[in-house]
């Protein structure tokens, strides 16, 4: 190896290593679960084949799944659990008495393969990172997020707040009862739901 190829190899290590530093500090955090507040819109086709769109957020997520699970909204929430799955964070609905989980909806899982790093800054309390959005319907992935996860830490150094935000994109596959379906909003986590802890 040339002493190019090795000093190129040396400097991509390396930065892989600060990389995945910098991601262990950030994600020194438990499972907590987080408001969930989504505001955008979903394009879609009705019985006549034209293109229709209509508001999405928290209210409609609820009343598709309640429809779809032959439920009520009542009670129901949405959480962003960090960590929630070993392949990363979780959007879930959630008893918003209890705060357990009913189901999660969608995950939202970063990856380090193939050379993809994510952008940190020097003491690991802010990433931004392109993470993909999988749903029920299909093993590999429906849509993307530009995350951004900011962490506030007390005066020992622990994490006390986080604020998590993203512009998210993804697809429900169509099916004999439901024509596909295209979400596109932002997203912002809020303050710890009962019983949860950094």
């Amino acid at each position: 190896m040339s002493a190019v190829a090795r000093g190129r190899l040396g400097s991509i290590i390396q930065a892989g290593v600060v990389a995945f530093a910098a991601l262990l500090a950030i994600r020194a955090v438990g499972q907590a679960r987080l408001e969930f507040s989504f505001h955008g819109a979903t394009w879609t086709t009705n019985s006549q084949g034209k293109i229709i769109s209509r508001p999405s957020n928290n209210k409609t997520w609820l009343q598709d799944f309640a429809s779809q699970n032959g439920l009520s909204t009542n009670g129901l929430g949405l959480a962003y659990h960090l960590n929630g799955s070993v392949a990363g964070d979780q959007i879930e609905v959630i008893n918003a008495t209890t705060g357990d989980v009913i189901t999660a909806l969608y995950g939202l899982y970063k990856t380090t393969s193939d050379g993809r790093t994510f952008l940190t800054n020097n003491n690991g309390t802010q990433l931004r990172a392109i993470t993909f959005v999988y749903g029920n319907q299909l093993s590999h992935s429906v849509g993307s997020v530009l995350l951004n996860e900011k962490y506030f830490l007390d005066e020992n150094g622990n994490t006390n707040r986080t604020v998590f935000q993203g512009q998210m994109h993804f697809i429900l596959i169509g099916t004999n009862s439901q024509p596909m379906t295209i979400y596109s909003g932002t997203f912002v986590t809020g303050k710890l739901l009962p019983g949860s802890t950094f």
